[in-house]
């Protein structure tokens, strides 16, 4: 499982406290699973984050399972109705907004950040950018754009990255408590 050096470099450039090693064992809860790979998990573990996935399509969370060590778990749910039973140090969506409708999107990344004790952050593609479902996944199509404007309207500390509506334009937000 590798990071893209584009996505280590927004995070690392956004919120690079959260990487910083630590001798404290930490929880992240990391909202949808990749059968390629999940962004930052190495980072993250080495960083000394347990990890829990909740991924809502049941062909990944499957795919996923032989990616996970120690005592990380993969949790089938779905963001917009899972209820956490305890708070995690960090909840991460990294390239899961886009995936939630618009009328869905506020009220999940307000659970989102409910669950987290620390910090809550999301990422996405920057502006329009389309695309379909993936691997039969219907939870894959981008059905909502992300801008500056929509997270930093509702008190969200954000960062952009790249160009716009072009294949590598990134948006980078995060709240902490």
């Amino acid at each position: 499982m590798k990071t893209h050096p584009r996505y280590l470099a927004a995070f690392r450039s956004s919120v690079p406290e959260l990487l910083a090693p630590s001798d404290t064992k930490r929880t992240c809860l990391y909202v949808g699973a990749w059968p390629d790979g999940c962004a930052l998990i190495p980072e993250l573990r080495e960083a000394g984050y347990k990890i829990t996935i909740l991924e809502i399509w049941p062909a990944y969370v499957e795919a996923v399972k032989e990616m996970l060590v120690d005592d990380e778990e993969i949790i089938l749910g779905d963001a917009r109705t899972w209820r956490a039973d305890h708070a995690y140090d960090l909840v991460m969506w990294w390239h899961g907004p886009e995936h939630a409708r618009l009328e869905d999107r506020e009220e999940t990344l307000k659970r989102l950040v409910g669950w987290a004790s620390g910090c809550c952050v999301v990422a996405g593609p920057w502006g329009l950018y389309g695309q379909e479902p993936i691997h039969g996944n219907p939870h894959q199509e981008h059905v909502s754009q992300l801008t500056h404007k929509w997270f930093a309207d509702r008190g969200w500390t954000v960062a952009t990255y790249g160009t716009p509506n072009m294949p590598g334009g990134e948006v980078v937000a995060w709240k902490t408590k």
